[in-house]
């Protein structure tokens, strides 16, 4: 939950950076990356249902 915390205020102060768009890239890719392949599938659906 500490992380969770963490990584959500990191990425609001990303939001208000001037490399903003590349770093959210990096950070979902890098989330993306920890996903089990059932996960990412599954995702896009997950996506278009409002998630």
């Amino acid at each position: 939950m500490e992380l969770e915390m963490f990584g959500a205020a990191a990425l609001k102060r990303i939001q208000r950076a001037n490399f903003e768009h590349r770093a959210r890239k990096r950070v979902f890719m890098a989330i993306w990356e920890t996903f089990p392949e059932a996960e990412r599938k599954a995702f896009p659906d997950w996506v278009q249902k409002g998630g």
